[in-house]
């Protein structure tokens, strides 16, 4: 599922192969909450609040898509590999520590117990 999480991302404009990359494995970071928590509501979560800082907040490109009425307005300069570029921040390298550290707070999760539906 998180292979098809990453891939859904390829129709975004302006995506590349890292961008990709990082959807996927935050697609498995998502499956890691949801067998830490039982719930998927860490993971939406998450993501909307991810999805809504890059693009109202910041101003930046969101897996390839600008959107119009941000509050800031940023602009990628310097190496893309560093910047993401027209990707925004997903398509950048520093997005791989960055999904290190995510998966660190996610472990810090306590596990919730497996209850029976009997």
């Amino acid at each position: 599922m998180s292979l098809f999480f990453g891939l859904g991302h390829s129709g975004n404009p302006g995506e590349t192969p890292l961008g990709l990359a990082a959807a996927g494995l935050i697609g498995l970071i998502f499956c890691l909450t949801l067998w830490r928590t039982g719930s998927l509501w860490w993971a939406l979560g998450f993501h909307a609040s991810w999805d809504w800082a890059q693009s109202f907040l910041f101003g930046v490109a969101d897996s390839g898509t600008m959107v119009q009425g941000h509050l800031f307005a940023t602009h990628p300069t310097g190496k893309v590999l560093l910047s993401g570029g027209a990707t925004g921040p997903e398509g950048s390298a520093l997005i791989l520590p960055l999904i290190v550290a995510i998966t660190g707070v996610v472990m810090l999760i306590p596990k919730e117990p497996q209850t029976s539906h009997l």
